[in-house]
């Protein structure tokens, strides 16, 4: 049986812990209790004040009093259930609910109170039954409307949604939100909050790389690519990890990623020959390392490289031609002189062999490499005596040689 001072409880809006409005329990209006309450009507208030002002442990407290003094003050319960639910405990608060419909089976707005509660915990298959229930007593109930819309926005039926949006606004509800709205922000904290973790994984990743962790460097550019599945540095540095690895296969199937997402980065091409090159694939290094300079005319490294490969092919003129380049670029670059040096005795070209380390020489008088290989050229070219004061300068700094000149 209904207590005869029951009035209806406004219901916590859908998705957060604010009431959209409190209505007393009670027909009188709210006063402040500096006594403690002794009727039922006031403990009722007590709790209904209480609960406006956040103090929930108070309400449900209020509530309990009241309802000793009369076990089947439906409101009371309600008024409990309300203030269990803003502290989680959705247990008691449907305890609470279930008691108070027992009481009063025809109220609509206690279905409606607890179908939020169930939509509180992703049970919505059973919030919409009491929803629905609700309506079936009294159709103009708006919240019954926007809880039915709420659910249907979580399950992402975002046209349901709508029709019911449309009917809360029809009876004068209002609305916080549109499911759309609702969408459009949650996807916004969604991706700010990818943003904000792929960066950190990023940083991760990149410190990992620099310090030489390579295991922990790909797990962690493997997070970034979880979360940015199109972001082509995450590949990239991935299958630079990979590659220090020795794991190419794994290496060339991100490296070919990186091709989908960005395929004019020079360095995809210049690490991809220089994978080639690690399988002994020249022709395919020379392809990649060239494709790199198409792009950037200036990648030392790339020039450096297929120099390199050149000579290992014996294509003199061209590694020859490419190690220029390098020093026009970086004229201070030793290993470039040294390494067309080489080119040039290879190729026969001991006097250009002899320039290159003259002016290695000239920097750098210690280095006993540069000696080694003007000696070599000296001798090739039939000068012995400057080919073994080079030999003796060799061993003055404490180098072997390799082949006197006899």
């Amino acid at each position: 049986m209904k207590s005869s001072f029951s009035k209806t409880l406004g219901s916590k809006t859908l998705g957060s812990k604010t009431l959209g409005a409190v209505a007393t329990l009670l027909l009188v209006p709210f006063v402040a209790f500096p006594q403690t309450p002794t009727t039922a009507q006031d403990w009722a208030k007590q709790s209904a004040q209480q609960f406006s002002q956040q103090n929930y442990d108070g309400a449900i407290q209020s509530a309990s009093e009241c309802i000793k003094l009369i076990p089947k003050a439906d409101n009371c319960y309600v008024m409990r259930a309300y203030a269990y639910r803003q502290k989680d405990d959705y247990k008691a608060a449907l305890s609470d609910l279930n008691k108070a419909i027992e009481m009063a089976p025809s109220n609509g707005k206690y279905y409606v109170g607890r179908g939020n509660v169930y939509f509180d915990q992703d049970r919505f298959a059973e919030a919409m039954a009491d929803f629905n229930k609700a309506l079936a007593l009294d159709a103009t109930l708006t919240n019954a409307y926007l809880g039915r819309a709420h659910v249907h926005c979580k399950q992402s039926n975002l046209a349901l949604a709508a029709v019911e949006e449309k009917k809360v606004l029809e009876l004068g509800g209002k609305l916080a939100k549109t499911c759309v709205e609702i969408k459009q922000n949650e996807g916004k904290r969604e991706e700010l909050l990818k943003t904000m973790l792929a960066e950190r994984y990023y940083k991760e990743g990149v410190d990992n790389f620099k310090a030489g962790e390579m295991e922990f460097a790909y797990l962690a550019f493997s997070k970034v690519i979880d979360l940015r599945p199109k972001d082509f540095q995450a590949y990239f540095y991935r299958a630079l990890t990979n590659f220090h690895r020795d794991q190419l296969k794994d290496a060339t199937a991100d490296f070919d990623r990186v091709y989908e997402l960005n395929p004019k980065l020079p360095d995809l091409y210049y690490y991809r020959g220089a994978m080639a090159h690690k399988k002994n694939d020249a022709e395919k290094a020379v392809a990649e390392f060239t494709k790199a300079i198409e792009l950037n005319p200036k990648y030392v490294e790339a020039l450096d490289s297929r120099g390199t490969v050149y000579v290992a092919v014996k294509l003199f003129p061209q590694a020859i031609a490419d190690f220029s380049k390098v020093i026009e670029l970086k004229p201070t670059s030793a290993a470039a002189y040294y390494k067309r040096g080489v080119a040039h005795y290879l190729s026969r070209s001991f006097e250009n062999a002899i320039l290159d380390m003259n002016k290695l020489i000239d920097s750098n008088p210690k280095e006993a490499q540069t000696y080694q290989l003007r000696a070599a050229s000296y001798c090739q070219l039939g000068k012995k005596v400057l080919a073994q004061a080079d030999e003796k300068k060799i061993v003055e700094l404490g180098g072997k040689v390799e082949s006197p000149c006899q």
